[in-house]
């Protein structure tokens, strides 16, 4: 009975490790995912004229929708905008920055020097 008792508790210590690092890596991918979607919405706002409610060749006015700037997954701001780009911040467990042109997106975690030590 003893052992038994003891092999639970030992498995229990190797799983909880385990389990953590999945819920870090689902939530980093929680974050790209909303990122990729905000840039999506960005870049659609861009090439739409004015008239019809866009940004007519600029970002200068996109906003981040208020329903979208926290998710379950994370929280997302405006760090730069421009006529030619947008420099988008998530953060969840980790911080990832997106910046966005009109072709392209690029995604980067960013981290700090004291969570390198």
């Amino acid at each position: 009975m003893k052992t038994f008792f003891a092999s639970v508790i030992f498995l229990s210590f190797l799983t909880t490790p385990i389990l953590s690092q999945q819920n870090i890596n689902k939530n980093s991918d929680g974050v790209i995912s909303d990122l990729l979607n905000l840039s999506a919405m960005a870049q659609q706002f861009y090439i739409k004229p004015i008239s019809m409610g866009g940004g007519g060749n600029s970002f200068l006015k996109w906003s981040i929708p208020e329903i979208l700037d926290t998710t379950d997954n994370g929280n997302y701001t405006i760090i730069l905008s421009d006529i030619n780009q947008v420099l988008l911040k998530g953060v969840g467990y980790k911080e990832y920055w997106a910046l966005i042109t009109p072709k392209a997106i690029k995604i980067a975690q960013i981290i700090h020097e004291e969570y390198k030590k």
